[in-house]
């Protein structure tokens, strides 16, 4: 399958005409179908051979449900085995059915029948000539972005979609939120495992919760596929405050020098304990998230609680003791347990390890 650049715009416009127009809809089994008249929908091949489908699967190679096709051979061909339809592993599917009549062929494939994942599948309509017939769909049945990473901030959205894959989601996600008459949008690429932001738009307030919608999105020889848009998440956004550390103390500071026999070298494990206490209470905090960093180097702790005051214990193990040196520490509340909502980070307080 050829691979080209997708257009933002493009997905955007049609998710968002997905969201007003998409309706369900329920279809019993297809059968083989020989009136002629229906098949309106035709490609010629080079060797002439033609096939024809009761819709249009010529412009959008897409299906959620069945295939009806008649399939004319050149003159002087014939059938042979074919025609099938084949999964991208070229191993036949089953939910087909076929009328071969000399050189006329008449089937169905109901695809809700078959054990066909999402993803490309393929129709070899040719005869036994050498040349080959070959068209390719996309079966429509993305599985919705249920395992989609979301954090909250007061003013920005986090998503991560490294536990999507491209054969059960389709290769993008589209996440959208209308609020006020203006748009939010992410655009996130299944499998990508890093954490991306996008800037919500002015209308979304911080500590107030918004519908997120989404849809899956793929591609077949250059045509967009987009599945139905459905209900990602309620989030509530982060509130718009910035606490205030009021002290960092630093206590029960022990170093224990010793030998690393794989790097070959003498190093540090410099342990204590931190309790970090804010100016005041923060509304409606489950705990904050808690950065020290020294000698260039991060640590990143989760500590629970609803009062001012919270202790965490350190571990640092590093070519140097860390005793006398100073360390950086900056704090942000969480308010929800699943989504986050963050709040602002606070001003940087320093102190020593002594």
């Amino acid at each position: 399958m050829k691979k080209r650049r997708v257009s933002r715009l493009l997905l955007i416009l049609a998710v968002t005409t997905a969201m007003i127009a998409a309706t369900a809809v329920v279809a019993s089994a297809a059968t083989i179908n020989k009136n002629d008249a229906d098949y309106k929908y035709s490609k010629t091949f080079d060797d002439g051979t033609v096939v024809s489908f009761t819709k249009d699967l010529i412009k959008a190679p897409a299906t959620k449900d069945y295939i009806q096709c008649r399939i004319q051979l050149a003159e002087g061909d014939t059938f042979g085995n074919y025609p099938y339809f084949t999964d991208s592993s070229l191993k036949e599917i089953n939910g087909q059915q076929w009328d071969k009549n000399g050189d006329v062929a008449y089937g169905v494939l109901n695809i809700k029948d078959t054990n066909l994942k999402p993803g490309v599948f393929y129709l070899y309509c040719k005869g036994i000539s050498w040349s080959e017939d070959r068209m390719d769909f996309f079966y429509v049945n993305f599985k919705k972005a249920t395992k989609m990473k979301i954090q909250t901030y007061p003013n920005k959205i986090l998503f991560n979609a490294d536990y999507l894959t491209r054969d059960q989601h389709g290769e993008y996600t589209n996440v959208l939120a209308s609020v006020g008459g203006k748009t939010f949008s992410a655009m996130l690429k299944n499998g990508w495992g890093e954490w991306i932001a996008y800037k919500t738009s002015s209308a979304m307030k911080p500590g107030k919760k918004y519908t997120l919608y989404a849809g899956q999105i793929d591609r077949v020889n250059n045509f967009q596929v987009n599945s139905d848009v459905y209900k990602l998440a309620t989030v509530p956004m982060g509130p718009s405050t910035k606490p205030v550390i009021k002290s960092v103390k630093i206590s029960k500071v022990k170093v224990k020098r010793y030998f690393n026999y794989d790097e070959w070298k003498y190093k540090y494990k410099t342990t204590f304990k931190m309790t970090v206490t804010l100016s005041k209470k923060a509304k409606g905090a489950k705990g904050i998230d808690l950065t020290s960093t020294v000698q260039g180097i991060s640590s990143y702790k989760t500590i629970k609680g609803t009062k001012n005051t919270y202790t965490a214990s350190f571990n640092w193990d590093m070519p140097i003791s860390l005793k006398g040196r100073t360390i950086a520490v900056k704090v942000k509340t969480y308010n929800d347990t699943k989504y986050k909502a963050y709040s602002y980070d606070s001003k940087v307080k320093k102190v020593k390890i002594k």
